[in-house]
């Protein structure tokens, strides 16, 4: 009798284990239809989307209430069935609000006996925030790329102008010329200085600076 008593107690044991992940997670978990209904997701990812209860998720439909672009389903279906596993993707999908949000999707399908997809499992994370941050730091990048860039032309220009103005006086002044080309010295290290200070700066733009 208790050996028959044990697998049980282990197998509730499991499932209360499972129970408590999937309701205390921090990560949205579910699991959906090929045809694109949900059939199970966690508080988390009710949250993530803006909505109230597990009940109105249950009847969102895949992709046209929650994808942004409803195609990109078909797509990732086509390019990741046949392997069976999703690792990290990238979709947009749409709040209840109607905000939009970019998740990182990472799922598996579900097979019966037969080889056939009868659903799919897997878990997404809101990295919104992060990819806002990512693309605040690539224009921060290029504002200071562009400085850079307009320094150098300036710096140049300027001991351009310096050098032609020594080479007009070199024979008839050279005191005048060794002035020139002085100060087309001071110009280029003046303009590599502050190409270095601003290049540094691209070195250390990080999300808690923006």
């Amino acid at each position: 009798m208790n050996r028959r008593k044990q697998p049980r107690k282990a197998r509730r044991e499991s499932e209360e284990l499972y129970g408590s992940l999937f309701t205390h997670a921090l990560e949205g978990i579910f699991r959906s239809t090929p045809e694109g209904r949900f059939l199970d997701v966690n508080p988390a990812l009710v949250r993530m989307l803006g909505y109230e209860s597990a009940e109105e998720v249950v009847t969102l439909t895949l992709p046209d209430d929650l994808y942004v672009d409803p195609i990109q389903r078909a797509h990732l279906r086509a390019a990741h069935e046949a392997a069976g596993v999703l690792e990290g993707v990238e979709v947009r999908r749409k709040k209840k609000g109607g905000e939009h949000i970019i998740v990182s999707l990472y799922a598996r399908t579900i097979r019966d006996a037969h080889g056939t997809i009868i659903g799919y499992e897997g878990m997404v994370l809101d990295i919104t925030e992060r990819k806002r941050a990512e693309a605040a730091i690539l224009e921060e990048r290029s504002r200071i790329a562009r400085e850079i860039h307009d320094t150098l032309a300036q710096s140049l220009a300027g001991i351009i102008a310096h050098v032609e103005a020594a080479q007009r006086v070199l024979v008839t002044h050279p005191e005048k010329a060794r002035t020139r080309l002085e100060e087309a010295c001071a110009l280029a290290r003046a303009g590599l200085t502050e190409a270095r200070q601003r290049s540094k700066q691209t070195c250390y733009v990080s999300p808690k600076k923006l």
